[in-house]
């Protein structure tokens, strides 16, 4: 897992720029491209996905669902859970879509949802809860690193982000800022360095686990002829 801290990769990026005392690399400069670099491993990396949950107050439409927020960028879901009327959580189960299109499934309490359908950005409660105030509890992974990115200077990267996705993030940063200066020759150097660590990050994914057998899945067949 990443270990700097935000300073610390702050105070690396303007090591490698040249301008360690921060005279043009300010920290909102270099925190945007850290941003950046992260997001664009990510983008290479897609085995590689940020945790978060959040809490929402939603008002289900009259089909029974709702459009989450924009600021949701949702990879994969692991639990959603909805407030009962006592204050309790319950955990929903995840229906086939095809348990929606019934009218017999309509509710008119919070205590009577038993699972949800989620497509997209879109979350429909079941049994059908139309038009009812809810809160939900989600816990899902993202492909980016979105508010999971420090805020404060002594807080690191979150755990699901390895050192060398930490140093590709600096070395883009370093790029970027050499960028700004139309710098041009060095960005691009520096840049070829970020995919260096990129390719460092999807050898040691393919890496085969100590003792395990390598597996041919494609063989090749042949087949030959002989003329008499």
């Amino acid at each position: 897992m990443a270990s700097k801290t935000l300073l610390q990769m702050r105070a690396s990026v303007r090591i490698l720029y040249g301008d360690s005392d921060g005279v043009t690399a300010t920290d909102a400069e270099c925190d945007s491209f850290l941003k950046d670099g992260v997001n664009r491993v990510l983008a290479d990396c897609p085995w590689l996905l940020v945790t978060l949950d959040a809490t929402e107050a939603i008002t289900t439409d009259v089909l029974g669902g709702i459009a989450l927020a924009s600021t949701f960028n949702i990879e994969q879901v692991y639990s959603v859970e909805i407030q009962r009327s006592d204050s309790t959580w319950q955990r929903l189960e995840n229906v086939h879509p095809g348990r929606l299109n019934s009218n017999l499934f309509d509710i008119t309490s919070v205590n009577q949802v038993a699972g949800y359908y989620m497509d997209g950005h879109r979350i429909t409660l079941f049994p059908m809860l139309r038009s009812t105030a809810a809160t939900v509890r989600i816990l899902y992974s993202s492909n980016s690193i979105g508010s999971a990115f420090p805020t404060a200077s002594g807080d690191p990267l979150p755990p699901q982000i390895p050192v060398a996705a930490e140093e590709a993030a600096i070395r883009h940063a370093v790029a970027r800022l050499h960028m700004r200066d139309n710098n041009f020759e060095a960005a691009q150097f520096i840049d070829g360095d970020v995919e260096t660590w990129i390719q460092k990050i999807k050898v040691a994914h393919n890496r085969p686990e100590r003792g395990e057998v390598l597996t041919v899945w494609n063989p090749d067949a042949y087949s030959l002829e002989m003329e008499y």
